[in-house]
């Protein structure tokens, strides 16, 4: 829901790959050629893309693409439900500066962080996971 600034190392990166992605592109256009064009984009895909962007398909790369692109930061002063955010502080696909931003604008928000965790920090301390929420659902139902 935070969309950082780009390095200048990500932007060329982005930048580079845009520029081989085109004449992959046209390959696939000129139908001789459309395999080799395919097994090209496929190759520059696995290079510069995400481990999580390479394991989707066609359609949900699209999909993918516009919500890891979508900034909702100004959305959250005017969330009204208490927000609890549970953050690994080793979270490298979301930095924990995110939930902190997040926490300091969503007005009735909490943020729990889950030392050593990842992205998947939930699942990776998925005991401790459960009790934090169970606990968050149960002062929500007394409230």
């Amino acid at each position: 829901g935070i969309r950082p600034k780009p390095t200048q190392e990500a932007e060329a990166r982005q930048k580079h790959f845009q520029q081989l992605k085109k004449p992959a592109l046209a390959l696939q256009k000129i139908p001789f050629l459309k395999k080799p064009g395919e097994l090209i984009e496929k190759k520059l895909r696995e290079k510069y893309g995400s481990r999580d962007y390479n394991a989707l398909n066609d359609g949900m790369r699209k999909t993918f693409v516009k919500v890891v692109n979508e900034d909702l930061s100004p959305l959250y002063p005017s969330i009204r439900q208490s927000t609890l955010l549970l953050w690994g502080d080793a979270d490298t696909e979301t930095p924990l500066w995110m939930g902190e931003k997040m926490c300091d604008s969503i007005p009735d928000a909490g943020l729990v962080i889950l030392e050593g965790g990842t992205h998947f920090a939930y699942l990776e301390q998925l005991p401790r996971f459960m009790k934090i929420v169970l606990t968050f659902l149960t002062e929500e139902e007394r409230a």
